[in-house]
């Protein structure tokens, strides 16, 4: 989920793109016959660059550029006899760094950065890209080309995780990689390979969590992983290795979703953690094992998005969970409960980017749900759920950058309409969207 900065929102998913004006939908999908239609329908990265140039990642149509102007998309893909092109069509991580160069992560073609030439007009024929992939022959090379996440720390410094080759520290000066991987003779080097999130505190430390090894805490200055695991014999260690989200709050504590173990509360001053799990009776205890996603409102509340428990929501005070979940038998009720993303508007309306039951808009102050669903008999309604769910994924940066583009436009009510790009090229409106659709 993305706020641009004219104010509209856009919500990628499994099958196409959709942008919404404050009163109805549209929706991109990809058309064969259509080359100015989207490059794939599978959304796996979105990012707005500072000339406000949209781009958008793809499962397998490679890279996509949006042209507001025209209102449709200029395709960047692997041209196998073109070495300047994409290196993979599987796009899965978009960043621009403080210079303003674009960097794409992919499946398992590595890391490219984009090229723009200082040549007058902005087409493909004046863009390239580079490309940086491992090479076993050469230590001085990304460590994997599967990337699971970019990340640009507060000096600048480009990290790469990857999902077999561990963590990758690059000096754009003079192109030079450090890698960090795990050593099992080594208690100091990172505990998994496999790196699933990376954050930079308030306090200038790097996080770094891991599916499989826990949260590890960099030591830049003695080039030294901390390692913060479950121990089965102390209360006060991570509940799982298996880390999902980190997010630090205004209050500078951080926040740990893992699969399976709940939600952590690391204090820095005590350097141990709180554990906040699902209890069998307990309605006031986290409503699901499985965190995936962490957000704080303007107000100071805490979200927390669980597979199977919905929504739980911490108060300023901190004390007792209060839950939103689904009611097959409430249309005034969350639309699914497994939960991808939050956002909140300029208006204080909270969104929430569900699995299999689409996008939810949450007004507290009168307590009423909207939901923006597929209708299978009518092709220009919102959001399709096939059999594996539709997701919507944030952009591939942390959760704080998407929460940054607040501020922007005023919203207004939807009016409950959607449309959606033909395969014969045309756009339509008129589809009703209210309620369930």
């Amino acid at each position: 989920m993305l706020q641009d900065s004219q104010g509209f929102m856009w919500f990628g998913t499994e099958d196409g793109l959709n942008k919404y004006d404050g009163y109805s939908f549209t929706v991109y999908k990809h058309d064969p016959e259509d080359p100015n239609s989207t490059g794939g329908n599978w959304i796996q990265a979105m990012f707005e660059d500072r000339s406000g140039m949209l781009w958008i990642g793809t499962s397998e149509g490679g890279l996509d550029r949006y042209d507001r102007t025209l209102d449709q998309f200029t395709h960047y893909r692997n041209v196998p006899q073109d070495p300047s092109s994409l290196s993979d069509d599987e796009v899965t991580a978009i960043l621009q760094d403080q210079d303003g160069v674009l960097w794409i992560g992919t499946g398992s073609g590595g890391l490219n950065r984009l090229v723009l030439s200082e040549a007058e007009g902005f087409g493909q024929e004046y863009e390239r890209f580079i490309h940086y992939q491992h090479d076993p022959g050469d230590p001085n090379s990304l460590s994997s080309n599967a990337v699971s996440v970019i990340y640009e720390d507060q000096e600048g410094t480009l990290w790469i995780g990857t999902k077999d080759g561990g963590l990758n520290r690059f000096e754009r000066e003079n192109e030079r990689w450090w890698h960090y991987v795990n050593a099992p003779s080594d208690p100091d080097s990172l505990s998994h390979n496999y790196v699933t999130a990376i954050f930079e505190d308030q306090s200038g430390a790097l996080w770094v969590g891991t599916d499989g090894g826990g949260l590890n805490r960099f030591d830049q200055e003695k080039e030294q992983f901390i390692h913060y695991q479950h121990d089965s014999d102390d209360p006060e260690s991570l509940s799982s290795d298996e880390i999902i989200a980190i997010y630090q709050d205004r209050e500078e504590v951080i926040w740990i979703g893992t699969n399976g173990g709940g939600l952590n509360r690391f204090d820095p001053a005590k350097m141990n953690f709180s554990k906040y799990q699902n209890v069998m009776g307990d309605p006031h205890s986290l409503s699901s094992n499985i965190v995936l996603s962490i957000f704080q409102d303007r107000e100071g509340v805490l979200w927390f998005g669980t597979i199977g428990g919905g929504v739980s929501k911490l108060g300023v005070e901190r004390w007792n969970f209060a839950h939103y979940k689904n009611n097959p038998n409430d249309p005034n009720s969350l639309g699914d409960n497994m939960i991808r993303d939050f956002y909140q508007d300029q208006g204080g309306i909270i969104w929430i980017a569900t699995t299999a039951g689409g996008l939810d808009r949450f007004d507290r102050n009168s307590g009423s749900w909207h939901h923006y669903r597929h209708d299978p008999v009518d092709r220009r309604s919102f959001l399709r759920t096939q059999s594996s769910g539709a997701y919507i994924f944030a952009a591939a940066q942390s959760w704080t950058r998407i929460v940054l583009r607040c501020g922007l436009a005023p919203w207004h009510a939807p009016s409950g309409r959607a449309r959606q790009h033909f395969a014969d090229g045309h756009a339509r409106r008129g589809a009703e969207t209210n309620g369930d659709h």
